[in-house]
């Protein structure tokens, strides 16, 4: 899979000693006394991550690029965050809790591993028949790409991605992990039932992403400066994590998620005190999603996938 080949099996190793790296200052900050001084820490702790993998790769494949950028800015996000909650009243997690969180788990909600599942949760049938769909999108996409529409093509392998990653494996894994006494809870609960973009994303679309955001970015900006800047540092940091994950790795469409999350955030200011129906946002989600998923990453992360298949 040219797209994911690393040079040399040196970059391979270097990027897996930085994960563990990684995996363990993070472990480190959340048990530290979460003071100012240590959420800011965290933050550069990100910040430095992303920036010391991006100019150790250059010149690799895209799809390894995103891969090692993603991971390291995963592990420093839950750092942060667990930061976060800590100065809220939580308690420094195990290393047993933080290496279940950081290593088995997407979501960003650290209490689920301080705390104890009270019940197992049905997830498994749904799991397997969206990661059937999933593959059916993605047979779909390979006779599109063979027909010579690489766009049509990239779109729906990321369809197919979404629905084997977000609604197969990860259900499987939260049931794995509550079957294992940690609290995990659905992280994608019928987004299609939502009735405005609020609704979307603050209850249905990757709940751990929402709790992220509200425990760095949100609830501390608010209690500065105010409810509406707090809104509007959200929907500019998502757009800033999406351009490190999507963009960075191939080295253009700077700004196309950006724009994606600003007219999510316009379209919010419009549907304020009102619900506008299924419609409304299915539109939204939809119909910019080209912005999100620009054609440079189609072509330098996603199409690889199906090239490599063929």
């Amino acid at each position: 899979m040219s797209g994911y080949a690393p040079s040399s099996p040196t970059v391979l190793v270097g990027i897996v000693v930085a994960a563990v790296f990684a995996l363990a200052l993070g472990y480190v900050l959340q048990a530290a006394r979460p003071t100012r001084a240590m959420r800011l820490a965290g933050w550069v702790f990100a910040l430095v991550a992303v920036g010391g993998c991006h100019f150790a790769l250059v010149g690799e494949a895209a799809g390894l690029r995103m891969v090692a950028l993603v991971v390291l800015l995963l592990h420093a996000m839950k750092a942060v965050t667990a930061q976060h909650v800590r100065a809220n009243g939580m308690r420094r997690m195990t290393l047993r809790e933080w290496l279940a969180f950081a290593v088995m788990w997407t979501g960003m909600e650290p209490r689920d591993f301080t705390g104890r599942a009270s019940e197992r949760t049905p997830w498994l049938a749904s799991a397997c028949g969206f990661a059937f769909l999933g593959a059916c999108a993605y047979g779909i996409a390979s006779v599109a790409w063979r027909a010579g529409h690489a766009r049509t093509a990239g779109l729906l392998l990321v369809c197919a991605g979404i629905l084997v990653l977000h609604f197969g494996i990860v259900p499987c894994v939260a049931a794995w992990l509550r079957h294992r006494g940690f609290a995990t809870q659905a992280q994608f609960r019928a987004p299609w039932r939502s009735s405005s973009l609020r609704e979307f994303w603050a209850r249905r679309w990757n709940v751990g992403y929402s709790v992220m955001m509200a425990h760095a970015i949100q609830r501390p900006i608010a209690a500065r400066f105010g409810r509406g800047p707090a809104v509007v540092a959200v929907f500019v940091a998502s757009g800033l994590f999406h351009e490190v994950a999507i963009s960075l790795p191939v080295g253009d469409g700077f700004g196309l998620p950006t724009s994606y999350f600003a007219l999510h955030g316009l379209a919010m200011v419009l549907e304020r005190g009102r619900t506008p129906g299924r419609l409304w946002a299915f539109c939204w989600v939809v119909l910019p999603a080209p912005l999100l998923f620009h054609l440079p990453f189609l072509q330098g992360v996603v199409l690889p996938t199906i090239e490599w298949a063929s």
